[in-house]
Parts: C-alpha cells; structure tokens; sequence
C-alpha cells in the first residue's frame, strides 16, 4: 500500500536487522507513502524515477496518502505489532476488519494510545526512566492522573460517539430510507423480513449497553417502532402477521421512550413519541384480546396528545396524532360491544381528518384516513342494522380510493383501500337483499387481493384480507342457492386462517375469525342437507356441521378461559352453542328414521 517495507534493513548485518525488526515501531503507511511521493519528486530524471535496489514502482501503490490514514493505518500497524496478543488472532478476524473498512463500518484496530507507547519507551530506556523518575515523581504524578483520566474520558465519548454513529446508521438508512423505498412495492415482505431479523440482533446488542446518550436513545425508540409496525402494525399492509414480536419490539420502545420523558419532561416531542407507542402497544394489545389495557393506553395517549396539541396549535401533527388515539379507542369500546361510543370516537377522528385533509390536501394520508374512518362507522352501523346508513358512508369513501388507487397502482396499500371499500358496499348490498350487485362488488375486490397476495405470499395483512374476501362469497352464493360454489370459497377462507393462525398462534384476533369461520360454514352445511336426496348424505352434512361448530365452539371456549374473548366472539360462541345442539337434534331425528 505504501511502496516500501516496514524496517529499513536491506544491507544490514543479521543482527542488526533482527535488532531493527525487535525494537523499532514501523511508521504509518500514510507517512511513508506521502514521504515517498516526496522524495520521488525530487528524485526524478528526465520523467524517470530512480529506484534503489528492493523499492516497488511508484504507479502500483496508491497515489493518495490520504487515503491509507485512519483505518488502513492501523490494520496494517495493527499486523505488525510485536506482542502476539495485540496482533490479529486469525485470518478470519484480519479478513473481517479489512471488509469493514471497504463497506465503510468501524474496525477493531485502533491507533496505539499515548499510555501503550509511554510503556514501550519505558521497557527500552528502565535506567534512565527509574532516575528521572525519582527526581521529578512528586510534579509529574498530578499531571500523570490528569492526562490519564482526559485519555479515558476522551475513550468513552469515542466509544459512545462510534455507538451513535453505528445505530444512526442502521435506523435511518436501513430501516427507514431504504425500507420506505419497497414497503409498497409487491413482493416486498421477504425482504422486510430480512431486514427485521438483522437489524434487530444490532438493535438488542446495542441497547444493552447502558451508557448511551439521549439522542441514540431517540434512536434506538424510533429503529424498535419501526421493526414493530414491520412486524405486525395492524393499521396497514404489508406487515409480517407477528403479533408477539411486534408487541415485544414496540414495548422495548415504550420502556426507553418512558425513561426519556422522565428525564426530560419538557420536551414535547419525546411525549409525543411516548403517546404513540403507546398506540403501537394498545393496538397490539387488541390483537391479544386484552381489550382493557387497550382502551387504557388508548386514554392515557388521547391525553397526552391533547396537551400536546394544546401546546402546538397551529401544527397538524398533534392533530393528526389525536385522531389516530382516537380511532385505537373507538376500535377497543367497539371490540367491548360499545357501538355507540366507538361511533361517537370515529367520528371525532373523521372530523379531525377532513379538517386537516382541507388544510393540506397536498398530504393525501388525510384524506386517505377520513376514507379509513367512514368505512369504520358504516362497519359500526351494520352491527346496528342500519344498512343504508352504512351504504351511504361507503359511497363517501369509494371516490377518495378510486382515485388513490389510480394515482398509485403500485401501491400496495392504496390497492388494498380500494378492496375494502368494495367488500364493505357488498356487505351492504347483501343486508339490503340485492345478492347480484353484492356478487359483483366482492369479485372487484378479489380482483384485486389476488394481485396483492399473488405478489407477495408473505404478506400476512393481504392473506388475512383474501381469506375473508372467500368467507363473504361463500355467504353471497349460499344466498344465490349456489351451494358447490358456496362450499368451495368457504373451505378456501378456512384454509387461509388456518395457515396464518399456525405461522401466529397468539394472536387472538386471528384465532377468532378462525372460529368465525367455523362457525358459519357448519352453519353452512347443517342447512344444506335439505336440498340432498336422501337421509344418507343429509346425515353426513349433518355430522361434518357439527364438527366444524365443534372447533369453532373449542376455541372461543378456549379464549373464554382466558378472559381474551371480546363482544364478538361472545355473541359467535351463542350462536354456535345453540345451533350445535339444533344440528344435534336433527341428526338424532334422522337416525331414527
């Protein structure tokens, strides 16, 4: 790298040479190669460089000295050290430090530190030393520690400076520019799911150290927030359907960000951040059927959050934080069969988006979002049997989605807005008794979710979507009377479920539309069997019924023991309970027969 040798020994004597090699330091390959150039320089004739005997041509080393200092120099002086045990261990480790270097990471050869070299000299010069020593011991022992103690204060703000870097490095470039370049792109989640996996063994190393800095603290919250939403965030497409994962990485967020704001209690965007993880943290809990510690986080954010909007009024941020608070609250009094008031919550969140949505409409997430809302409350309304209601708010958002989707075909999340738009306004039309215009919208939207899933079968959020898509075309054929195809698309739904309840098996949510699918397909067949041509086949209808209204009854029983059963699922495992024992006695009338 430098053009020369590290001791200047051609034409010694052997020993002298072994003397040179033992005791002398090498420069730095930097010094050399600029002393080089230099000398090169001067040294020239007539465009020809004179060579001694042993020295390398000058064009095959590098023509930039600069480029050799810092970590070049002190893997190369590193090599060379004379005690084995400050050396490189092993080609692998020498091997790794020069990959770092070219990819731009810190290595582990560090320059040799003024207490290493003082040492050295110390060994070579023990008379002299000892003398001086006793002479000037009493002035150079305060100057000693001094220095000492600025080497090592100057160490840990290195150590700690090199950590920021390192985490700052991986949070913004990995997980956030590059993960926002593909999040919507199909196809997408095997890599997100790399890149989940990586980061967090950095993430979980780095945060185990404990003195860091507040702002790599900010950092390691935002980087923990970040590969939450990745894994499971059930606000949007695309994540990995890990819903213990994501309450894990999201709650290591919650514990830093809740130190922060305990040491710095002024500062506004840490409570910020504070108040949406605890969003993360409620929405996740909803997913494990811990509806009253979702409804609480909820209240603790929206409170925080109205302070925060207090203090910045002119800023939509902390309104748009608001809403969201809002929307988690609505979504945990809904699950605890408080339709009202999840009404009453949606509402305000819809007003808070079409506000904002007015103020900028540059920024289509709000008008995207009011969208999301109006589909909530007409959800709300169906439960409430006011269809046209609920017709009406889905007409409303089915322009804003259109056109979204048409602006972003390559959106994923744009897409799959649409879908759900589709699917809503054919739940609608199902209600109102119009089964062809239902049938219609529902193939709209599985037009859609197929293009998404066949995309990216990783996509836990787009699988979970088509599964129900098939649950609701059994429902539209059965009211058809095209029972085979009826059959088929809810034996596809429960397929779906299956799978992602096996790759999630804590997720309650999961476990619950499972059942619910269980449910309305042993629903399914104990009323086909009037349509069968004799006792045999309704009796082997009959039987297959009752075995799928036994799963889904041992699941909700299941969730019932453990107090994770929300509204719905009470309201299905009724239901399943009464025509279990409806089915029963059907096939205890037949057998008589």
């Amino acid at each position: 790298l430098s053009g020369e040798r590290p001791f200047k020994i051609i034409g010694r004597l052997p020993d002298e040479a072994a003397q040179i090699i033992l005791t002398q330091e090498p420069l730095k390959p930097s010094s050399v190669a600029s002393e080089r150039r230099r000398t090169v320089n001067n040294e020239t004739n007539g465009g020809q460089k004179l060579r001694t005997k042993g020295e390398r041509d000058l064009t095959s080393v590098s023509n930039n000295s600069q480029s050799l200092k810092g970590d070049l120099d002190n893997i190369i002086l590193k090599a060379l050290r004379k005690e084995p045990e400050r050396r490189y261990a092993s080609v692998q480790e020498f091997s790794e430090d020069i990959r770092r270097h070219l990819a731009g990471l810190p290595v582990t050869a560090t320059a040799d530190s003024t207490g290493y070299r003082l040492k050295k000299f110390v060994r070579r010069h023990r008379a002299g030393v000892f003398a001086g020593g006793l002479i000037a011991l009493s002035l150079l022992a305060a100057t000693a520690v001094t220095s000492w103690q600025a080497i090592v204060a100057k160490r840990e703000r290195d150590r700690a400076e090199q950590r920021f870097n390192q985490v700052r490095k991986i949070a913004n470039t990995i997980l956030f520019d590059y993960h926002e370049r593909i999040k919507e792109m199909p196809g997408a989640t095997g890599v997100r799911e790399k890149m989940v996996a990586d980061s967090l063994e950095y993430l979980d190393n780095l945060a185990n150290e404990s003195d860091y800095s507040a702002d790599l603290q900010r950092e390691l919250t935002a980087a923990y927030k970040k590969i939450g939403g990745i894994q499971g965030d059930l606000s949007g497409g695309g994540n990995l359907g890990k819903t213990q994962a994501a309450l894990e990485s999201f709650q290591k967020a919650l514990a830093i960000q809740e130190t922060l704001v305990a040491a710095y209690p002024e500062n506004t965007e840490d409570r910020r951040m504070l108040a949406s993880l605890l969003i993360d943290v409620a929405q996740q809990y909803e997913n494990t059927g811990d509806l009253q510690s979702e409804e609480s986080y909820a209240r603790k954010a929206i409170d925080i959050f109205r302070n925060v909007a207090d203090e910045l009024p002119n800023e939509t941020k902390p309104r748009s934080d608001m809403a969201r608070a809002l929307w988690t609250l609505a979504s945990a009094v809904r699950a605890k069969g408080d339709l009202d008031g999840a009404v009453t919550s949606y509402r305000q969140a819809a007003d808070i988006y079409e506000s904002l949505a007015e103020q900028k409409p540059e920024e289509r997430k709000f008008i995207r979002n009011a969208a999301l809302t109006y589909k909530n409350i007409g959800g709300v309304l169906e439960l409430k049997k006011d269809y046209l209601s609920a017709m009406e708010l889905y007409q409303k958002a089915l322009p804003i989605d259109v056109k979204n989707a048409a602006d972003e075909p390559d959106n994923t999340t744009s897409q799959m807005d649409l879908s759900f738009t589709l699917g809503s306004l054919a739940a609608a039309l199902l209600n109102l008794g119009d089964y062809n215009a239902a049938l219609e919208n529902a193939r709209k939207k599985l037009a859609i979710q197929l293009k998404v899933a066949d995309a990216d079968a990783k996509n836990a959020f787009a699988q979970a979507s088509l599964a129900r898509t098939y649950r609701q075309f059994g429902t539209i054929f059965t009211k058809l009377e095209r029972h085979d195809e009826a059959s088929t698309n809810f034996q596809k739904s429960i397929t779906i479920m299956e799978t992602l309840l096996a790759a999630d098996p804590n997720s309650v949510k999961r476990k619950i539309d499972l059942a619910e699918s269980y449910s309305i397909f042993g629903d399914f067949l104990s009323d086909w069997p009037r349509n069968a041509v004799s006792n045999i086949a309704k009796l082997t209808r009959l039987r297959e019924a009752q075995i799928f209204q036994k799963r889904c009854t041992d699941i909700l029983d299941g969730l019932s023991s453990q107090n994770t059963l929300d509204k719905r699922g009470e309201e299905i495992l009724v239901s399943t309970l009464k025509n279990w024992q409806k089915t029963g006695d059907e096939i205890a009338k037949l057998s008589v027969k």
